[in-house]
């Protein structure tokens, strides 16, 4: 997989997880794609 395609799988996530878990959540997402990378 090229970084172009992690990148837009990344943002694809993080978008709907904001739109599902709200803010609220949005910082253990975050932590939790970190460590996937």
């Amino acid at each position: 997989m090229g970084y172009s395609t992690v990148y837009k799988t990344i943002t694809f996530i993080i978008t709907n997880a904001e739109k599902i878990a709200g803010n609220k959540n949005f910082g253990n997402m975050v932590n939790i794609i970190k460590m996937h990378i």
